[in-house]
């Protein structure tokens, strides 16, 4: 018998208090915005529609920011690479800039002193790491084969992915991110 008013009262105390949680939102819902927030909810209801409007780009006042980014490369399923920091597409050799990769046949000493052949290791990751993907990319030409690339894999900076995954070392970069 009293655990069945134990959980009578518990009942109505939940009800009550969705009561007192709904009536605070309606009169949250209902009061006085102040002069700023009307301001502001003016504005967005100029700058939103719910219908279908023609926009005229010759009128248009906004300035248009050039992508830095000005194309899109597919790296293949399996990768040439030259290094863990660059890889061959057809007849260019492109070099991700800001970084310094491993070479095939580098090898590294760990702390414990033991050798290990971080180069193609290294090398082994990067080709899982890019293949089939696209990156968006800024490059410097440096010579008719060889262009310097800044990239972009899903919107993160691909030089700090290839840094974080100890796929390369930081270098000097010569193409800043704006």
């Amino acid at each position: 018998m009293r655990t069945i008013f134990l959980m009578i009262m518990q009942i109505a105390a939940a009800m009550a208090l969705c009561g007192w949680l709904f009536w605070l939102a309606i009169s949250l819902a209902n009061s006085p915005r102040p002069p700023a927030q009307q301001s502001i909810a003016n504005d967005l209801a100029v700058a939103w529609t719910t219908v279908p409007t023609r926009v005229d780009r010759q009128t248009q006042n906004f300035e248009v920011i050039a992508d830095p980014f000005q194309f899109s490369l597919r790296v293949a399923a399996r990768p040439q690479m030259a290094g863990s920091a660059s890889f061959i597409v057809g007849e260019k050799v492109y070099l991700f800039d800001g970084v310094t990769g491993y070479q095939p046949r580098e090898l590294c000493q760990e702390a414990g002193g033991a050798r290990t052949a971080c180069g193609n290791r290294a090398i082994a990751a990067a080709v899982s790491f890019l293949s089939n993907r696209w990156l968006q990319c800024r490059t410097l030409e440096i010579g008719r084969f060889v262009e310097l690339i800044r990239c972009k894999l899903n919107g993160r900076d691909l030089t700090e992915e290839l840094i974080r995954r100890n796929l390369a070392r930081p270098a000097v970069s010569a193409l800043a991110l704006d």
